[in-house]
């Protein structure tokens, strides 16, 4: 059995714009045809998803579990169960392995290379997930840039690259915050999303320390504010902030998002001694996107360095997901969503936790004087958080420096210089690793410039 997949190219204004069947993210059916008895059926799975990262360790958590009743039968059949594993950390430095949940025998080790083998002859198959997790050993801030050459199936003749920083051991002060928390209270948040959003926000007030900034907008139609200035954290305010939210976070209305953005970009021009910070959850869609996202690009435009970041959260299926993405791009923020309303609040404190804890801010690449064209995917290059490294990808055309150096500003106002060696990859392929990354801009970008050279190349990703 084989199959292939062709790309057709549809302008079909009438097509309905519907779904008529969704699948859960995590299920995925194959229906196998003209299958004869005592015939043997290999499938080979390939997909890729990100790693966890926590204080410096690396997580694949990979779906190993299999029902009881896909065993074959016992003493019929011997079971098998083989597991290779090769790690390619992409650091060249030293690999450190943290922990497993299947006993693994290593294979081989060079550089930041490692192979890994687990097989077992097993009575029943896995029934727990398999978990790997590793460590790179840096001390302080460091990184590298991986380029790649285009092939005659890219979308693009240009050559790949991806730059990576590691946020190091958690030394690094974290910038001071002056947060705006902007809140959709309209009546589709009633009930348990808009229980988990107060929860979250709550947690995430907890966490703000002496020295930081914060105010709260709840929108629907109208705007409300818990203070008309940003309000110096102490346990009084955060206590009022709360008992403000159980009083005013009610679900009813509809939706108008520029205005709650307006003003709090406007509450934040106050903020001359901390990282202005916008943190947006809705789970609406508005007619005048469009004219909300070169609104905010031509406001931080005219700020500068001193803009505030706009970070953005969607809650299920129904916002406008390229929307948010695009403004927390624009924004120099992080987006997030939660598709199902059991992780909204896991979900908006990790987003937060990402978003806000910044240690190096306005990152610069001095990659452009040697090059032809440099193209990151993103609108703009994040800033670098203690919580995960900083990873971006893009385009470009010319030949890299052996070093390129990244600039940026740690929270004294001091910069900083990280030298980035630069390595040419031929055993990993860049396009495919960041194609879900690549797909997601790229359709945001589609979206609000209506491009349709855009939009053509958006489908050619799914085929890497």
């Amino acid at each position: 059995m084989s199959y292939n997949t062709q790309v057709t190219e549809v302008e079909d204004q009438t097509m309905e714009n519907t779904m008529k069947g969704i699948l859960k993210p995590h299920m995925f059916c194959l229906t196998i045809p003209q299958v004869e008895g005592g015939a043997d059926i290999v499938a080979t799975v390939r997909w890729s998803q990100k790693l966890h990262y926590d204080n410096g360790r690396f997580t694949v958590d990979i779906p190993f579990r299999f029902p009881y009743y896909v065993n074959p039968l016992p003493k019929v059949f011997m079971k098998r169960e083989k597991i290779q594993l090769t790690v390619n950390s992409g650091f060249s430095k030293e690999v450190l392995l943290q922990g497993t949940s299947h006993s693994l025998k290593e294979k081989a080790r060079q550089g930041d290379k490692l192979s890994f083998l687990h097989e077992a002859v097993v009575e029943n198959w896995s029934n727990k997930d398999f978990i790997f997790s590793y460590s790179v050993y840096s001390g302080d801030l460091s990184g590298g840039i991986h380029v790649q050459p285009s092939t005659s199936q890219d979308y693009d003749d240009r050559d790949t690259f991806s730059i990576f920083i590691l946020p190091g051991s958690g030394n690094r002060k974290v910038f001071k915050k002056a947060v705006v928390f902007v809140v959709d209270t309209s009546g589709s948040m009633k009930g348990k999303p808009l229980e988990n959003v107060k929860n979250a926000v709550s947690t995430a007030l907890s966490e703000l320390v002496q020295g930081d900034y914060f105010n709260i907008i709840t929108f629907n139609e109208e705007l409300h504010s818990f203070s008309s200035c940003l309000e110096k954290v102490n346990e009084k305010a955060i206590a009022s902030a709360n008992d403000w939210m159980n009083d005013n976070f009610v679900a009813e209305g509809g939706t108008d998002i520029m205005h709650p953005l307006n003003e709090a970009m406007a509450l934040l021009s106050s903020a001359h001694d901390a990282l202005p910070q916008i943190f947006l959850m809705t789970d609406g869609s508005v007619d005048d996107e469009h004219d909300i996202c070169q609104t905010v690009k031509n406001e931080l435009l005219s700020r500068g360095s001193k803009s505030p970041r706009i970070s953005t959260f969607g809650l299920g299926l129904y916002c406008n997901h390229y929307f948010l993405r695009m403004v927390a791009s624009i924004g120099k923020g992080h987006f997030d969503a939660a598709l199902e309303t059991g992780s909204i609040e896991s979900q908006i404190l990790k987003w937060f936790r990402k978003a806000s804890n910044t240690i190096v801010a306005n990152i610069s690449i001095d990659a452009t004087g040697h090059l032809d064209d440099f193209e990151v995917d993103s609108e703009y290059i994040p800033d670098i958080s203690a919580q995960c490294p900083l990873c971006i990808s893009g385009k470009y055309q010319g030949k890299f420096p052996e070093t390129v150096v990244a600039t940026g500003y740690l929270a004294d106002m001091t910069e900083i210089s990280i030298e980035l060696k630069v390595q040419h990859i031929t055993d990993m392929p860049l396009d495919n690793i960041f194609a879900a990354q690549q797909i997601a801009l790229l359709t945001a970008k589609a979206w609000l410039s209506a491009d349709k050279q855009l939009e053509r190349k958006v489908p050619f990703l799914f085929l890497l």
